[in-house]
């Protein structure tokens, strides 16, 4: 049995409250859970080793490998993802956010609200929605000038913008719109056609006291161990992001990460509301991301990753784990991760397949449940690929993990390397 032989799927028996209080900062389309992650970086890594997430969304990897004491790299395409990753792994001080939002509620002068579309204004009280506009200003997020206007956020206005994104929309008093789901918007139609049957009138909700309110939550236990490093741009770009950025490694011991869907996700549409505060149409974000991809276009993609993960992996050690979920077209499950294996991984020299984990998603942690069970392509099942470059070494669990028991789940993989 090869050390790789002892993965399995242990970071089920780890329970949310355990999680950093920084993760929930904002929902967000196919997130994995910080236990995933935390499992593979206190296996695969030691303290202060260097773990990368080209595809980091909400920025879940990063900040894990920051609190878990290793240089935590998170790299998005997506506006929304950079300003929660740099919010999380290169964090302020809670005093200098605070101070800053007591400065904000101080200087503020209410601004007009004529120009901000009907869709965005049925969402919130005249009040609540004026805010908005103001700290929108105030960040110079109104400028046409992208990306300028995130990269040049100063790292309190940026916490503070990724505690805004994170209380937009929401069921509960802690949000500041009408009730609706936190975790993704539903579309423009549905949600004036809800409002209206259901008589909803927009809460009057003062957005300094509620930044105030989640900044408490969300510090709760302190700045991660360590700090990391966030980017805005393309994975396939990473090489020479790496290599230009000062005081950034520019090779990873450990990459995690999960991959766009294929033809599951549409992360821009899903996520109208918040983009509009920081000034992207949802076309324009998802023509970026360019997720509509057939499968063979996916391997190309697919192909072009592994390729750079050549160029930022260590070379000796590194390891490469994509978490891939299974896809279903036309009435056929699709096995995505052993597609990857097969076609891209395994005819590669400076790689080899170690093993394909299989990680079953609980129903109720899938979001695509909201659209029934004819929608969405998704499956329940998740997989994780381990790629390696030489020698692996895996490390003790981390404490509180369950281990005994539980299955090995893994996929025969001798036919895959030549």
């Amino acid at each position: 049995m090869s050390d790789l032989d002892d993965i399995r799927p242990a970071w089920r028996s780890l329970k949310r409250k355990w999680e950093h209080s920084f993760h929930p900062m904002c929902s967000y389309m196919g997130m994995f859970p910080p236990s995933l992650p935390h499992y593979f970086i206190h296996r695969l890594t030691n303290e202060g080793d260097v773990v990368l997430d080209p595809f980091a969304g909400r920025g879940t990897t990063p900040l894990q490998a920051c609190v878990d004491g290793r240089i935590g790299i998170g790299n998005d395409l997506n506006p929304m993802a950079y300003i929660l990753n740099k919010a999380k792994v290169t964090p302020p001080p809670a005093a200098t956010v605070r101070e800053r939002i007591e400065e904000l509620r101080l200087q503020y002068n209410p601004p007009t609200i004529d120009h901000v579309p009907q869709r965005i204004q049925m969402l919130y009280h005249e009040n609540t929605l004026s805010q908005l506009v103001y700290l929108k200003q105030e960040f110079g997020l109104d400028d046409a000038d992208f990306p300028k206007t995130i990269l040049s956020l100063s790292p309190a206005d940026t916490f503070i913008t990724g505690l805004i994104l994170g209380i937009m929309h929401g069921q509960s008093g802690q949000y500041l719109s009408v009730s609706m789901p936190n975790t993704f918007s539903m579309s423009e139609g549905y949600v004036e056609e809800y409002i209206e049957k259901e008589g909803l009138e927009p809460p009057n909700r003062n957005v300094f006291q509620k930044l105030l309110d989640r900044l408490r939550t969300i510090y709760k236990d302190g700045p991660p161990a360590r700090r990391g490093h966030a980017f805005f741009g393309d994975a396939r770009d990473l090489p020479s992001t790496l290599a230009d950025a000062e005081e950034t490694p520019d090779r990873a011991d450990l990459v995690f990460t999960s991959p766009p869907y294929l033809k599951v996700l549409k992360y821009g549409l899903y996520n109208w509301i918040r983009l509009w505060f920081l000034n992207q149409e949802p076309d324009t974000v998802d023509q970026r991301l360019d997720d509509e991809l057939d499968l063979e276009a996916y391997l190309e993609f697919m192909t072009d990753t592994f390729e750079v993960m050549d160029d930022v992996v260590d070379p000796d050690t590194g390891v490469a784990a994509f978490v891939i979920g299974d896809v279903d077209q036309n009435g056929e499950t699709i096995n995505l991760a052993r597609e990857v294996a097969e076609e891209v991984v395994a005819p590669m020299m400076n790689f080899e397949v170690g093993r394909i984990v299989e990680d079953r998603v609980p129903d109720n942690e899938k979001v695509s449940r909201i659209w029934g069970d004819t929608k969405g392509e998704a499956t329940e099942i998740d997989r994780i690929l381990i790629a390696h470059r030489g020698e692996v070494t895996v490390r003790e669990n981390p404490s509180g993990l369950k281990t005994k028991s539980l299955p090995g789940q893994q996929e025969t993989l001798g036919s895959f390397n030549n």
